[in-house]
């Protein structure tokens, strides 16, 4: 997944040193840990919103949904959080070009 993610720019795409990479997935699995999440998705979740928010986001006062959502009802309770406040956000912005 973190390749797909790195990937994403398309020309401004990017590859992780070995190292990085490493420190990233193990900064991923801290927060996964950290948030209670036990399985797979848990991780995957982990992985992706440390690529968007900073690998710090589970701990971070910016984001203290996360944490909220994640005692409340686990990595679906975050996924569903984290998509509800992306289709407000880009709601929000979305005449930005018009």
């Amino acid at each position: 997944m973190l390749a797909e993610l790195t990937a994403s720019h398309a020309e401004r795409s990017y590859d992780l040193h070995p190292d990085q990479r490493a420190l990233y997935l193990r900064q991923a699995q801290m927060a996964a840990a950290g948030l209670g999440f036990g399985d797979a998705e848990g991780l995957t979740l982990s992985v992706a919103l440390a690529y968007w928010l900073g690998t710090g986001f589970w701990k971070d006062p910016l984001y203290p949904w996360v944490a909220e959502k994640a005692r409340q009802g686990g990595a679906g309770a975050v996924i569903d959080y984290a998509m509800h406040r992306l289709d407000r956000q880009l709601k929000t912005n979305g005449d930005l070009n018009g």
